[in-house]
């Protein structure tokens, strides 16, 4: 099952690369990550550019010359998005490399019993990690 992770970023250069090295291996491998930087002023896009090339064929770069702001920037990728099952991801995330695998089995899952079509919002729990990746908090509830 193709996936769609969609980011939204902006001056996101000192994150932004262990999140999309994070989805680049997830053990998952039918992933499509689809980008709209927000006018960014930092490397952030140079950033996206340079691992864009180590997976081509998994980073859909859609960004225009358009500031939107956050919410409206997630709201426009949203709009473009075209896979079945959609992931938001925000630019100073660091994936669990089964992430994707797990949201998956649990969507087939699921979906088996109810009719098609019926929307799904599945979500998780998250580690807390400062600045420099170190664990601060095992759980955010």
């Amino acid at each position: 099952m193709k996936i769609e992770i969609l980011l939204a970023t902006y001056n996101g250069q000192q994150h932004v690369e262990s999140l999309l090295e994070s989805i680049l291996e997830q053990n998952h491998n039918d992933i499509l990550i689809t980008i709209s930087d927000d006018c960014s002023k930092d490397n952030t896009k140079k950033i996206i550019s340079k691992i864009k090339k180590k997976a081509p064929n998994m980073i859909n770069d859609i960004t225009d010359s358009r500031n939107r702001g956050a919410a409206s920037n997630f709201s426009y990728l949203l709009k473009n998005a075209s896979c079945e099952l959609i992931f938001f991801a925000d630019q100073d995330d660091i994936w669990e490399k089964d992430k994707v695998s797990l949201f998956v089995r649990r969507y087939r899952k699921l979906k088996k019993n109810f009719p098609p079509n019926t929307p799904f919002l599945l979500f998780s729990d998250m580690t807390l990690i400062d600045e420099n990746d170190n664990q601060t908090y095992d759980s955010y509830y």
